[in-house]
């Protein structure tokens, strides 16, 4: 599943508000099941999304950089940078 918009985010904008990370807490508890934010979330987002229990998904921060593989990389290098410190 994915919840959000976490963060401010040019496709939502106008139209949803931001729900934030206590709320994407809120929604992985609900769930029962996998969660991952979505919605203006950066790789440095990693953290915050974990500690909330979810997962990281991305759609605009990836499709729309000047360089979509090397963005892709850094969210994947966060991410496996805090399932070191995690494990």
């Amino acid at each position: 599943l994915t919840f959000g918009p976490v963060r401010e985010t040019p496709s939502k904008a106008g139209r949803l508000d931001p729900t934030g990370f206590e709320r994407l807490a809120e929604a992985v508890q609900r769930a029962g099941r996998p969660v991952f934010g979505l919605g203006g979330l950066t790789p440095e987002d990693g953290p915050r999304a974990r500690a909330a229990g979810a997962g990281l998904a991305a759609l605009g921060g990836i499709l729309g950089a000047g360089d979509p593989g090397g963005r892709t990389c850094a969210y994947l290098a966060a991410l496996d940078a805090q399932a070191e410190v995690s494990g």
